[in-house]
């Protein structure tokens, strides 16, 4: 298999802006200064959706389904009412981002589903689907005693994506500053209210994609994600997240800037809280507890997130009590098992619309309330520094 090295992509994000005010201010000027890439993002994302199969699948056995437009918005359509019930701010903030963008109010909402579309509508019919890109991210966090100088809190995350192009170009940091709220940094879609990121309380969020066979109408990923990030505790936020009826399984790692953090295990339905010990964590995109495991209908897709899994725990037992910031920013190159890596670049047998890849790569220090992030493959970008202030 060819080995494929990821072209050189700006070393910062192109699309960084700082937003403050009401939901809505906050939305419009989003959207004011993502107009552009919002609607190439949309256009292309509905394109996908109504060309397949795709071209490549053969076999009418694993077509997946060819959802117009209008049926993709009917779906999250769907999400609406749970969404409003648990953040009516959000959907403010969605409100202004589609007056300012010049979209609609459900195109916006629809792109802040994007995770969750895909157990809604691309895996109940067939447990694997062979154009859909292996995506996966791999998370990690270490606290303290597991830390050379006993005191860092460091937890990151790789974002991997099929349609990598259109990702990528529409890869943003926020920096926000809502009323009554805590400011926030974000690494995002534009046009989403929030994928992972910080808070001004030290409270960080990343997470893993997993896929449950209990998907259906729910809050979407990335206003669950938002929501944990207006909390001051870790309490508030496991509260709010496993309180709530779910649109899709999703893990989230949840930490604070004392190095207490917790793996939240989610499907549509249920959830299960681990607890970490020795001040090291690891997660990919499979169930790990028990009473969750039956969830599971990623099917081979498990293969390449157990490897990952194994290579960053690995990375952290070896390394334990001395490792720093640098040597996770080399953990998160590796390219073992590639193309399907924790560095994920794709192959030259992958199709170019469903091959995924590794879109950002980012680390979090809730002491320092700063982000480090690459705007592209972390083995030829380089980490940039992005911070928010404290309360």
């Amino acid at each position: 298999m060819k080995y494929i090295k990821p072209k050189k992509l700006p070393d910062r994000f192109p699309n960084v802006v700082e937003a403050c005010g009401k939901p809505y201010d906050i939305g419009y000027k989003v959207g004011s200064e993502f107009k552009n890439i919002i609607k190439k993002f949309l256009s292309r994302w509905f394109n996908f959706f109504a060309s397949l199969p795709l071209n490549h699948v053969s076999a009418a056995r694993y077509a997946g389904i060819a959802l117009s437009k209008e049926d993709a918005l009917k779906v999250s359509a769907k999400m609406v009412p749970y969404a409003a019930n648990f953040a009516p701010d959000l959907i403010e903030e969605c409100q202004g981002i589609a007056e300012g963008s010049g979209v609609t109010f459900e195109e916006i909402f629809h792109l802040n589903c994007f995770l969750d579309i895909y157990d809604s509508v691309l895996l109940p019919q067939i447990r694997f689907k062979p154009w859909l890109g292996r995506i996966g991210c791999t998370d990690f966090a270490v606290a303290e005693k597991a830390t050379k100088n006993r005191k860092d809190v460091i937890m990151g995350q790789t974002y991997d994506l099929d349609q990598p192009e259109t990702f990528q170009e529409a890869s943003t940091i926020l920096r926000l500053s809502p009323e009554g709220s805590p400011s926030v940094l974000l690494y995002t879609i534009a046009g989403a209210v929030g994928c992972a990121g910080l808070n001004s309380f030290g409270i960080g969020i990343v997470i893993n994609k997993l896929w449950s066979s209990d998907s259906g109408p729910g809050v979407p990923y990335c206003f669950l994600v938002r929501k944990a990030l207006q909390k001051e505790t870790v309490s508030e936020v496991l509260e709010a997240i496993t309180t709530t009826k779910r649109a899709s399984g999703n893990h989230f790692l949840v930490t604070n800037s004392s190095g207490d953090f917790f793996g939240l295990e989610t499907t549509s339905t249920h959830h299960e809280i681990i607890i970490p010990s020795e001040g090291i964590y690891v997660h990919t995109n499979h169930y790990i507890t028990e009473k969750l495991k039956p969830f599971d209908i990623a099917g081979p897709w498990t293969g390449t997130s157990y490897v990952r899994f194994s290579r960053m725990r690995r990375y952290l037992q070896e390394n334990k009590g001395k490792i720093t910031l640098e040597g996770c920013k080399e953990w998160m190159k590796d390219h073992t098992d590639y193309p399907f890596g924790i560095c994920r670049h794709g192959s030259e047998k992958e199709p170019v619309e469903s091959g995924a890849r590794t879109v950002t790569a980012f680390i979090l220090l809730p002491k320092e309330l700063k982000m480090m992030a690459t705007y592209g493959n972390p083995c030829v970008q380089l980490y940039k520094e992005y911070e928010i202030s404290k309360p």
